[in-house]
């Protein structure tokens, strides 16, 4: 259970660097639901490429609950699904980037340089979040689930 908490901690850890350094308005820049949701919605499309929504199901109840132990060999199923929705999350972090840019660049005719670097730095959050959703959500629980131990 010591590992579990192990992507917790440094979160928190992050999320008070940043606090301290820069108070509350320091978040505000990842406060960007747009992105979080197009980061989301490519992983859903990803996975439902790849697996039945029943497995995407299955695979999250036991990466978040646990698997009972006569599952079957559903640890090892979840846990490789998991690692396929680690990748996937980077890729549509990625994904989202490009899709910001293209708005950023595509509004480049009334340039406005005082709003273009906030603009910029919001095309970020979805690499952010896509990298977030792999390395403190979906690789410690395919690793918990295939009995490895977690590393950041």
């Amino acid at each position: 259970m010591k590992s579990a908490f192990s992507p917790v901690l440094f979160a928190v850890f992050i999320g008070l660097a940043i606090y301290l350094a820069e108070g509350l308005s320091g978040f505000k820049v990842f406060l960007n639901l747009e992105a979080l949701l197009l980061v989301i919605i490519c992983l859903m499309f990803f996975l439902w490429s790849a697996y039945p929504a029943r497995e995407i199901l299955t695979a999250l109840r036991c990466g978040f609950f646990g698997c009972s132990p006569g599952d079957g060999g559903k640890a090892e199923a979840a846990a490789k699904l998991l690692g396929y929705a680690a990748d996937g999350a980077v890729k549509a972090g990625i994904l989202a980037a490009l899709f910001g840019l293209i708005l950023v660049f595509s509004a480049m005719e009334t340039f406005d340089a005082s709003t273009f670097f906030r603009r910029m730095a919001l095309v970020l959050d979805g690499p952010f979040f896509g990298y977030f959703l792999a390395s403190m959500v979906f690789t410690p629980m395919a690793r918990r689930l295939s009995g490895q131990a977690v590393r950041l």
